[in-house]
């Protein structure tokens, strides 16, 4: 059986010796398109990539939740763990995931560790809140009925109809000062090709998780890449799953809550120098700044929420953001 991954197709003959490939899960209202300036950039390093569409998100992954189970509780990771097992043949993979597809990518490491080596998450929530009390706009879109499956499609229309109004939508994610450089126009074409019922059965769904304490056990090494100035998932709630993660290693980066999009160059050599150096399984975090960016800066965060921060490199991390704004609307991620 194969998987369509975009420009690739999964289930393929590699190499014995090959490295893992790494596997990109985008998050809420995004597209696998998101990931196309890193996957070149990791292609270049000559690891294999995939990045399938969650469900709704683009047309070969239009289901609706009926025949997903969508209302179970780990229903979206069960689905994707399946079609990992497809893309990847079998093989054990490294997850990469944004927002809503790095709570995913940790709950398939967390279900299922034989499938996964490691895995890095972006801006990633461990509960629905994210860290935020939700505005008007979430409740109505994510509470209601009538009026939720009905404002879906309206706003699928209206915010696909034009890339003007889409790049302006997709700006509500970023921090102050920053602008959209790395959009690609695919992300817009491939999500009007999705089903925006399914979209908004998602954004239900992530609402009502809260699974911080289901990952004090996780097997799977992983770096939680912390979003200083994320207007959707704020940085303390990004941090306290980083000290709940067992030998997790954090590492901050300077930017909104899409750095693929407003800080690609960054992005792209944080994502590249994490592929260059995978973790072995239950090791203890060693933060090596010399194999980051400039940019970017790391901690080892030690298991547990009362263990000390052991910072690795010479430069103060920036302020955390403060009080939550008022919420943007219904945001990317």
């Amino acid at each position: 059986m194969e998987y369509e991954c975009g420009d690739e197709t999964g289930a393929r003959a590699t190499p014995s010796d090959a490295p893992a490939p790494v596997v990109f899960l985008h998050g809420l209202f995004e597209s696998p398109a998101i990931w196309e300036p890193a996957r070149r950039a990791l292609r270049a390093q000559g690891i294999e990539t995939f990045a399938p569409p969650l469900p709704g998100h683009r047309s070969d992954a239009v289901r609706r939740p009926a025949s997903l189970g969508m209302h179970a509780r780990d229903a979206p990771a069960r689905h994707m763990a399946e079609v990992l097992r497809l893309v990847s043949g079998g093989r054990r993979v490294r997850l990469v995931g944004h927002s809503l597809g790095g709570l995913i990518a940790l709950m398939i490491a967390r279900d299922h560790p034989d499938m996964v080596q490691d895995a890095m998450v972006i801006g990633a929530p461990h509960a629905g809140d994210a860290g935020r009390a939700a505005g008007l706009a979430t409740r109505l879109f994510t509470e209601v009925p009538l009026i939720g499956p009905i404002s879906a499609r309206l706003l699928h229309q209206h915010w696909l109809s034009d890339a003007e109004r889409f790049q302006l939508w997709f700006s509500r994610s970023l921090a102050p000062g920053e602008c959209i450089t790395g959009l690609p126009a695919r992300v817009r074409d491939e999500l009007r090709s999705g089903c925006p019922e399914t979209m908004r059965d998602m954004a239900v769904w992530i609402r009502a998780q809260a699974t911080l304490e289901s990952f004090a056990a996780l097997q799977v090494p992983v770096t939680v890449t912390v979003t200083a100035r994320d207007p959707v998932v704020t940085a303390e709630h990004q941090l306290a799953l980083a000290r709940r993660l067992p030998g997790a290693l954090a590492q901050v980066i300077d930017s909104g809550h899409l750095p693929m999009v407003a800080a690609p160059a960054l992005f792209q050599r944080t994502v590249a120098a994490w592929a260059a150096h995978p973790r072995p399984r239950l090791e203890p975090p060693v933060a090596k700044t010399a194999d980051l960016p400039s940019e970017t800066r790391q901690e080892a965060v030690r298991m547990g929420a009362a263990s000390p921060e052991r910072r690795a490199a010479g430069s103060p991390a920036p302020p955390l953001p403060g009080p939550a704004a008022p919420e943007p609307g219904l945001p990317a991620g």
